[in-house]
């Protein structure tokens, strides 16, 4: 399965690019998390909500080849 990760804010700076594309089967948001949690353990440290192509889901959501999936910190506005 290939998905794009799009990332922003302080996941931005932290994986030090904005997207990427990534070839791996995954069943839900949750072990997608995970397994950017094992490459980049400060990840854990963040807050951050997730959106598979423009909607915001839960951990448990399912992932479908060819999805979009935001990795979307806390925005401030003023």
């Amino acid at each position: 399965m290939k998905v794009k990760l799009l990332y922003y804010g302080m996941i931005s700076e932290l994986f030090g690019k904005n997207e990427e594309e990534i070839e791996q089967s995954f069943r839900n948001i949750k072990e997608l998390k995970s397994m950017l949690i094992d490459i980049k353990p400060k990840l854990k440290e963040l807050s951050f909500i997730f959106a598979v192509n423009n909607e915001i889901v839960e951990e448990f959501e399912g992932i479908k080849n060819g999805d979009i999936i935001a990795l979307l910190p806390p925005f401030a506005g003023g």
